[in-house]
């Protein structure tokens, strides 16, 4: 599904994953892969590749959508290790990687960038059966970036 607001076309391509381009070419990506949405994508166009959490890293997701100048910005708390499904740090990733905090302002060329803590409520009703939620406070954030004049988050 491709979507035009303003300067901005926004296409989501399945599940979180989400391709902003700038009228001046600027391309971003949030949340690359997972689950098979990217099967047959391969379109290393990424200057920016964002990732909010865990859940969502996915080295061949970024591998597919980031150009080989491209920056990952990556939440501070994904660790590898810690993901049963992935082995490969994203420091271990031939791009320019970056951990943030979910509380940071920064400028990445022509774009603006912030970030905000995104976490589920433990009383609220996504939690597991034990009662954790299923986004623990903490372990992510979301991400809005300005493009072009345009904010997306």
């Amino acid at each position: 599904m491709t979507v035009r607001f303003g300067a901005v076309t926004i296409d989501w391509l399945g599940y979180a994953t989400v391709r902003l381009e700038g009228e001046t070419g600027a391309v971003i990506y949030m949340d690359p892969g997972r689950y098979g949405v990217l099967d047959g994508y391969d379109a290393r166009d990424g200057d920016l590749v964002l990732v909010t959490h865990a859940h969502h890293y996915d080295p061949d997701g970024i591998r597919r959508v980031a150009h080989e100048d491209a920056i990952v910005v990556v939440h501070e708390s994904i660790d590898a290790s810690e993901i049963d499904r992935v082995d490969e740090q994203p420091e271990d990733l031939p791009y320019e990687v970056e951990r943030v905090r979910a509380d940071e302002s920064f400028v990445l060329g022509p774009l603006d960038l912030f970030t905000t803590p995104a976490y589920n409520d433990p009383a609220g009703p996504h939690v597991d059966e034990h009662g954790d939620p299923y986004h623990p406070e903490g372990e992510g954030c979301g991400f809005a970036v300005t493009v072009d004049g345009v904010s997306a988050f």
